[in-house]
C-alpha cells in the first residue's frame, strides 16, 4: 500500500489510492474512521504520535456536555446534542464505560441568575431534554455539600466517559473493519492533483481522493498545507486538581461555574 519517495512528490511506486485519508487519531479522527468503516471504502489514518488519543483527547474533562452552552445559530449546537445521543449508543455497542449524572451551573447573584435564564433558553432551542432552573433549596437537595450561598442552579442531564478508552474502542473497531492506521507519521506536505491528493508524511507517501483534517491542536498546520490563506488557531491549556478517591463522595454531579463576560 505504500510507495517510496524520490524527491518532492516524485512517486516511484503506489499500490493503492485511498478513498479517504484521515489526519489524526484523536477522538474526532477515531470517530470518523469508525463511521466510515461501515462502508465499502479504502480508508487510512495518519497519526503523528505513536498511539491513538495521544493529543488533546487524552487530557480533556471527559464530560459529554448536555448542549445548553452553544448559541442556537451555530452548527455546534445541533452537533453537541446529537453527539451526546450517539455517544450513548456507541459506548453501549463497544462496551465503553459511560456514567450518567446531572450537571449543575451554579449562580451566586442576580447577574448569574440572568445568565442561567440565557443558558436555559439556549438549551430549550438546542433540544436539550429535562433542562430546568432550580431554586437554591432544590440544588442543595441534589448536592448538599456545595456552597450554601448559591442563589440557584441550572440543571441538565450529562455524562462522563473516558475519552482515551472511547477513542481506542472506535479505532480498534475501525481497524477490524479494514481501516489502515499508520502511527508516528506526521503529515508534512499535501499536493492536489487532478483526481486525487498526494500526501507526504515523515515516513511515507499516500494517494487519496479525500482528506479529513482531524488534527486537533495541529489542525491549522494541516490547513496551511493546502491553503495559502492561513487561519489562526489559538490552543488553550487548562489545569486539573486530582483528588484522592476518599473525597469522591463530596459531590456526585458535574459542577460548573456560571460563565461571565470573561468566559
Amino acid at each position: 500500500m505504500r510507495g517510496t519517495w524520490n524527491g518532492y512528490f516524485n512517486l516511484k511506486v503506489i499500490y493503492m489510492v485511498y478513498d479517504v485519508l484521515i489526519i489524526g487519531a484523536g477522538i474526532i479522527g477515531s470517530a470518523v474512521a469508525y463511521e466510515l468503516s461501515k462502508y465499502d471504502l479504502n480508508i487510512c489514518v495518519c497519526e503523528r504520535f505513536n498511539d491513538v488519543g495521544n493529543g488533546a483527547t487524552k487530557a480533556n474533562s471527559a464530560v459529554l456536555h448536555a448542549g445548553f452552552d452553544c448559541s442556537p445559530s451555530k452548527r455546534k449546537a445541533r452537533l453537541n446534542v446529537e453527539g451526546a445521543r450517539l455517544a450513548k449508543e456507541i459506548c453501549k455497542k463497544l462496551d465503553v464505560k459511560r456514567r450518567e449524572l446531572p450537571s449543575l451551573v451554579l449562580a451566586f447573584n442576580d447577574a448569574d441568575m440572568k445568565m442561567l435564564e440565557v443558558l436555559y433558553h439556549r438549551g430549550i432551542q438546542n433540544g436539550v431534554e429535562d433542562i430546568k432552573i432550580l431554586t437554591r433549596q432544590k440544588a442543595m437537595e441534589i448536592e448538599p455539600n456545595i456552597n450554601p450561598h448559591i442563589a440557584g442552579a441550572l440543571y441538565a442531564p450529562a455524562a462522563i466517559v473516558d475519552p482515551w478508552e472511547y477513542a481506542v474502542a472506535m479505532s480498534e473497531t475501525a481497524s477490524v473493519n479494514g481501516v489502515d492506521f499508520f502511527f508516528s507519521e506526521k503529515v508534512e506536505a499535501i499536493k492536489k492533483r487532478e483526481l486525487h491528493f498526494e500526501v507526504k508524511t515523515s515516513k511515507s507517501n499516500y494517494k487519496t481522493r479525500y482528506i479529513v483534517n482531524a488534527a486537533g491542536a495541529f489542525g491549522s498546520d494541516v490547513y496551511s498545507l493546502v491553503k495559502e490563506n492561513k487561519y489562526v488557531q489559538t490552543n488553550r491549556c487548562g489545569q486539573y486538581f486530582v483528588l484522592d478517591k476518599s473525597q469522591s463522595s463530596i459531590v456526585n454531579s458535574i459542577i460548573f461555574q456560571c460563565p461571565t463576560e470573561k468566559g
